[in-house]
């Protein structure tokens, strides 16, 4: 198993399933569920829905083994995968709300197959927040400040780049940890690409932990720290 140490945290290549997190340990869960690998492998003829279920049954199951009792938990679903995350994370945790990341540099509609849903997923991308019991984290101080004194539920920013290993922005991370994180506490991602929170927890002195499957994914996060 490789891995990386940095002052804060860590980035590991593994499967997150097969790690042995403490129960009841993380506080804040932010991640980017890999709902396009089993798009495309339903779209190409090499995979089923069911499979895709059966992720989000385990996930769930995981995360409600992990996260503590005051835990935030969030997840970008992507359009196609959030009614089956809302309906099997919802017996562990409690819907707060829905955000929405508004994509303001959406990438051209002749890359895109299917016109219709996938222009859709380009300009915006629907982010669950669950939580757990009465006392989770929430700095709403900074999420007005980003949002020009407004507590709104759309975030506007472009993607990063049109890299196929890095979409989500430095900003939009920064600004989900800092709401969303208890300083003090410790922040996981366990589906992390090329380790985006990581770099961020680490510019704001926060404890983290990534975790990729991929090694060629891995292997080009590893560049960043």
């Amino acid at each position: 198993m490789k891995q990386i140490k940095t002052n804060y945290g860590q980035y590991i290549n593994a499967n997150f399933f097969d790690l042995p997190i403490a129960p009841h340990s993380i506080s804040t869960l932010i991640t980017d569920i890999p709902y396009l690998d089993y798009t495309k492998a339903i779209r190409n003829g090499n995979g089923n829905l069911s499979e895709w279920t059966e992720f989000v049954v385990s996930m769930s199951k995981k995360f409600n083994e992990i996260c503590n009792e005051n835990a935030n938990v969030l997840i970008f679903t992507g359009m196609w995968g959030e009614s089956i995350v809302l309906k099997y994370m919802e017996p562990f945790f409690d819907l707060k709300q829905k955000l929405i990341w508004e994509i303001t540099n959406p990438r051209p509609i002749d890359m895109l197959q299917n016109h219709r849903m996938k222009n859709m997923l380009n300009v915006i991308e629907p982010i669950s927040w669950f939580v757990r019991g009465k006392d989770y984290y929430f700095n709403d101080a900074y999420i007005r400040k980003f949002q020009n004194g407004r507590l709104l539920n759309v975030i506007k920013c472009g993607r990063s780049s049109n890299s196929p290993y890095s979409s989500k922005p430095l900003m939009l991370i920064e600004l989900l940890v800092q709401t969303f994180t208890d300083p003090n506490k410790v922040v996981l991602d366990p589906f992390a690409g090329v380790g985006t929170l990581g770099r961020v927890c680490d510019k704001a002195d926060i404890n983290w932990v990534c975790v990729e499957k991929n090694e060629k994914t891995f292997n080009e996060g590893a560049k960043n720290f």
